[in-house]
């Protein structure tokens, strides 16, 4: 039986993180690295592309107001632009930026979105800079003790960089584990990101051999079902981990953010890097109110430049606790 027959519900009900019915575009992951041309690609329309700085400079700007991202003009992001949009180009048939600056402004749920999607690489893996889930282990326990003592039922984490899922499957794994002695305490996830085609995926819970290899066995064996395919083997994550997770679109620099509650813990890594440090302040200030007082905020390791909010003390290696 193939392992995407049954119609798959992409995103599930966010009202209770959500105030309103929320539909923006989110978070990204995004390399430096352009993808390979296409073969079907002219290599003349390619090199138009590649040297027209005036147009990379607007579709630069384009996407900096529509996401926060930063892509400063150079030859590495000149030829980056070019090969991530041509396919864009190709099946509308744009001749040049200006059409697709146009299509952009006119379309906004259709080649605006690809146009984001097209230049969101994600980079990710299961367990990535482990050094922080034993922390998170940690600070978990110590928010479930906390939210008991205050009558609290349910324990909220958000994942505010989902991409094709392996970062918020890898936070529901190492809580679940966590928490066994708080089984008052629901656990609750959300997972945003910008890019739906990845949330899709993530939804799914589905893996290949090579994308789950840093799972360590014990907890491959209870949290993911081995399947054969066609393609080779794959890895379903399983009920019980699914349950405790929600997917959804979500704009990192939307003001303000539109919880209806406050989160435990917070983890953001390997976002902020790729924004300016006044979209990156906002972006921090923003987390921090969405913070219970004492919840914590987990970054990147590449990322403790961020300016870290007043009020905010630092705990571990880009891990800070709001006073």
């Amino acid at each position: 039986m193939s392992l995407t027959s049954k119609r798959v519900r992409i995103y599930r009900p966010v009202r209770w993180y959500y105030r309103v019915r929320y539909h923006s575009l989110g978070s990204i992951s995004m390399t430096s690295q352009p993808l390979k041309n296409s073969s079907n690609m002219a290599a003349d329309l390619y090199q138009d592309l590649a040297r027209d700085v005036s147009g990379f400079l607007r579709l630069a700007f384009t996407l900096k107001r529509m996401t926060g991202i930063n892509l400063p003009q150079n030859e590495k992001n000149l030829s980056l632009m070019a090969s991530r949009v041509i396919h864009i180009m190709r099946d509308h048939n744009f001749a040049g930026y200006d059409q697709l600056l146009g299509a952009i402004e006119k379309d906004k749920t259709g080649v605006a979105v690809q146009f984001v999607e097209c230049l969101t690489t994600n980079t990710t893996s299961f367990f990535r800079e482990e050094g922080h889930f034993p922390v998170l282990q940690k600070v978990l326990r110590e928010r479930a003790k906390i939210a008991e003592q205050a009558g609290r039922r349910e324990l909220r984490v958000w994942c505010a960089a989902a991409s094709t899922g392996q970062e918020p499957y890898t936070i529901a794994m190492t809580a679940i584990e966590a928490l066994q002695s708080y089984s008052s305490i629901a656990l609750r996830i959300l997972a945003t990101d910008i890019d739906r085609v990845a949330l899709t995926k993530a939804s799914r819970g589905i893996y290949t051999e090579d994308e789950i290899s840093r799972i360590p066995p014990q907890l491959k064996s209870s949290y993911f079902s081995e399947r054969s395919t066609n393609s080779g083997k794959r890895f379903v994550a399983k009920d019980h981990l699914k349950s405790v997770l929600t997917f959804a679109p979500l704009n990192l620099i939307e003001t303000p953010y539109p919880f209806r509650f406050e989160f435990d813990v917070i983890m953001c890594r390997n976002v902020l890097i790729y924004f300016d440090q006044d979209t990156v302040a906002g972006i921090v200030g923003r987390m921090d109110k969405a913070l219970f007082k004492g919840g914590y905020l987990f970054l990147g390791h590449a990322e403790t430049s961020a300016r870290r909010p007043s009020g905010m003390t630092t705990i571990s290696h880009a891990v800070f606790q709001k006073s």
